[in-house]
């Protein structure tokens, strides 16, 4: 299961050398690597585990986080603020994390449940 996303990783990082295009890559990696987890999502949930409902929850929120920070990143909204008006303030980068961060609690809930 882990060595088709560090193939993707090692990809990645050649890639990112190459053309310089990091943040994309980023994205389309974390769709990949998405993909790969819901299908064995899906196939442990066949097989009737507990786990799956968590990671499949878990897996949603982060992609409801990423579709939040690809909307503010779209419309560009940021605030200037500092002494000099030398730092950004992007709620939508912020927010992407908060609820990224939630849909790990979400994981960890799950694995905590199954393993422990």
């Amino acid at each position: 299961m882990l060595i088709v996303p560090v193939i993707l990783v090692i990809i990645y990082l050649i890639l990112a050398v190459l053309l310089n295009w990091i943040f994309l890559l980023w994205v389309v990696l974390l769709l990949i690597c998405s993909v790969i987890i819901f299908f064995y999502a899906f196939k442990a949930k066949k097989k009737g585990k507990e786990l799956a409902r968590y990671i499949i929850y878990g897996l949603i929120l982060i992609l409801i986080g990423g579709v939040v920070q690809a909307i503010g990143g779209f419309i560009g909204y940021g605030t200037m603020f500092g002494p000099n008006n030398e730092y950004l303030f992007s709620p939508h980068n912020d927010i992407f994390h908060v609820i990224a961060a939630i849909g790990l609690i979400v994981f960890f809930k799950g694995i905590k449940k199954e393993f422990i």
